[in-house]
This record gives structure tokens, C-alpha cells and sequence, in this order.
């Protein structure tokens, strides 16, 4: 074989080399992007306890101001899609439902549902912590040499991290 033949399959076989390595990196950040957001499913969950206890809140409150207002927040808090509007949501939520526990705290269901609210909220807590671990490792991970070209090449942007720790 020539010279130049055997230069031509090397530039060819570290072409194809290079193009695995890359397509491992896009699929390694594309997975840890994927275990980041899953992270944030139990807040998700909260969410969903929110809007029953929302809608009993609801049920039991006899001011009509306060049963609008927890109206707009169940309806907020089914809409929101977006992970930090999410936690901006459930700031609202807090201040409503904390509102309506004080109007009623002599009522049993009130009773109750404080208890089961601040469960949910100390997961949602919980919660936070962990996927603002995950996002900050994620975020370092995407900065780092060889990930950082392939982050500039697909533009893939970092995630934030809830309550902007």
C-alpha cells in the first residue's frame, strides 16, 4: 500500500472516532440533562397534593374573597408547566393556604390539612435541594473540556436553579 493510502484511512478512521466520541458526549449530557428533570418529579407530586388541598380549603371557607383567591391559586398551580414558575407558584400557595389555616384553626379538617400540607411542603423542600445539587453538577458538567464544545455546537443552555441559590 502506498503512502498516501494509509494516511487517508488514518484521517478517516480517527474522523470516525472522533464522530463516536462526540455523539457519546451529546448522549452522556442529553441523559444527565434527562436525571436532572426527573429530580424534580416529587415537587411535581407536592403540586398535585397542593390542588386537593387547595380545593378542600376551598370547600370548607365560608369568606368568598378568600374561596376566589384559592380558586385563581388551584387554577394557577394545574397550569404553571415550567419548573421555576412552578416554585414561584407554590410561594403564592403558601401564603393562601397559611392565610386560610389561621382563619379556620379551630376547624378539625383545618386541623388535618395543615398537617398533611406541611409534609408535602418539607418534600418539596427536600426536593429542592436535591435537584439544585443535580442542576449544579449538571451546570459544571456542561462547562467542562470536551463537553463545553459540544454544549456551544447544539446550543444546549444550563438549567437554573430554584429560588436563583
Amino acid at each position: 500500500m502506498e503512502l498516501g493510502a494509509v494516511i487517508i484511512i488514518l484521517i478517516i478512521a480517527i474522523i470516525i472516532f472522533l464522530s463516536f466520541y462526540m455523539i457519546s458526549i451529546y448522549n452522556k449530557i442529553f441523559l444527565t440533562q434527562k436525571r436532572v428533570l426527573k429530580k424534580f418529579e416529587p415537587v411535581d407530586l407536592s403540586i398535585k397534593k397542593y390542588i386537593t388541598i387547595t380545593n378542600e380549603l376551598k370547600d370548607i371557607s365560608e369568606d368568598n374573597n378568600l374561596t376566589e383567591e384559592l380558586s385563581i391559586l388551584s387554577m394557577k398551580l394545574s397550569r404553571v408547566r415550567n419548573n421555576n414558575k412552578k416554585i414561584l407558584v407554590l410561594k403564592d400557595a403558601d401564603y393562601t393556604i397559611n392565610k386560610a389555616f389561621d382563619m379556620y384553626n379551630k376547624n378539625k379538617k383545618i386541623k388535618i390539612l395543615k398537617g398533611e400540607y406541611e409534609k408535602y411542603n418539607n418534600k418539596i423542600l427536600y426536593a429542592k435541594d436535591i435537584y439544585n445539587k443535580k442542576v449544579k453538577e449538571y451546570n459544571k458538567l456542561i462547562y467542562e473540556f470536551p463537553y463545553f464544545i459540544i454544549t456551544r455546537l447544539f446550543k444546549i443552555k444550563k438549567l437554573n436553579i430554584i429560588d436563583g441559590e
